[in-house]
Order: structure tokens, then C-alpha cells, then sequence
């Protein structure tokens, strides 16, 4: 039952991450501060998700010390968006960019460990890892761009997240992501 339970969660975490990602592609000059503060939420409940996942699922989990580094990283970087919003979004771009390089180096480093175990869709994992490093690299120099485009570039990146989110909630009889 609990194990059923994860994976709703898994799953509704990601559809509201995919939701969110489409309001920013469908709103990308929305106020900067609104995008933080919804950011910061977003990132909240998904680091608090990852941290609570290795905590109950870590002996069994692929790669439970780099779950446990994203969660707290993720939180960490909500706390600053949520508590400093007006400065967050200043600096905005290269918040993103630090949460993106390091999601992106997870997934990639997960996506190996993955095709070790046999899972056949590990290439998808690859594949939004490296696009998630490749964006956060373009991200750090050229963040004037990024600051124009942040509501689109941080929609696509929600809804990478969000695909993640549902795999694990899709895969999790197999194993914890």
C-alpha cells in the first residue's frame, strides 16, 4: 500500500512539475518575482520529496547518496528563492543554472546505473541529463539571454523534471530512481 502511495505521489509531483512547466512556456514574460516565488515552492516540495524518498527507500535505491544530495540541494536553493524572492529574482538565471547543472549531472550519473540494472529507457535519462547540463553551461554564459527567456528555458527544464517524476512513479515496483 505504501509502496502505491509513492508512486501517486511520484506521479502527481510530476504532472503539477509538467503543469507548471507549461504555464512558463505559455507565460514566458511573466514578473520575475512570481516566477521565484512559484519556483521556489515547486523546488520545495520536489528536494523535500527526494530527501523523504532516500530516508524510507535508501537500501534499495541505485544511487541513494546522489538522491539524497539533489533533495538537499533543492531545498536548500527553494529556501534562498522563497526567503530572499526580490533578490532571487535578480539572480534568477543563475540560481536555475546551478539547480539545472546539478539535476543534469544526477541524472546522467543515474542513467548509468540504470542501464546497469537492465532498465531499457535509461537512454531517455542520458539523454535529459545531458541536455539539462548542456542548458545549464549556456545558461552561465550567457545570462542575459537567460534572464529573457527564463520563463521558456525554465518551462522546458519543470516538464525534464516533471518526466522524471512519473518514471519514478512508473518504474518504482522495479526499484527507487
Amino acid at each position: 500500500m505504501k509502496n502505491i502511495l509513492w508512486r501517486i505521489a511520484w506521479i502527481l509531483v510530476g504532472l503539477a512539475l509538467i503543469g507548471i512547466g507549461v504555464f512558463f512556456i505559455s507565460s514566458p514574460n511573466a514578473n520575475l518575482v512570481t516566477l521565484s516565488v512559484l519556483i521556489g515552492i515547486v523546488m520545495l516540495i520536489n528536494g523535500i520529496i527526494d530527501i523523504v524518498a532516500y530516508a524510507r527507500y535508501r537500501k534499495i535505491m541505485i544511487s541513494p547518496g546522489w538522491e539524497l544530495a539533489e533533495g538537499i540541494i533543492t531545498v536548500i536553493v527553494a529556501l534562498v528563492i522563497l526567503f530572499n524572492y526580490w533578490v532571487a529574482a535578480a539572480i534568477l538565471p543563475f540560481i536555475i543554472s546551478v539547480w539545472v547543472l546539478f539535476a543534469g549531472i544526477t541524472r546522467t550519473v543515474t542513467s548509468f546505473d540504470l542501464r546497469r540494472v537492465g532498465i531499457s529507457s535509461w537512454g531517455w535519462s542520458l539523454f535529459l541529463g545531458i541536455a539539462e547540463i548542456v542548458f545549464a553551461v549556456l545558461s552561465f554564459f550567457n545570462p542575459f539571454v537567460t534572464a529573457l527567456t527564463i520563463g521558456l528555458l525554465v518551462g522546458i527544464f519543470f516538464i525534464f523534471q516533471g518526466v522524471t517524476a512519473i518514471l519514478k512513479g512508473i518504474f518504482s515496483d522495479k526499484m527507487v530512481l
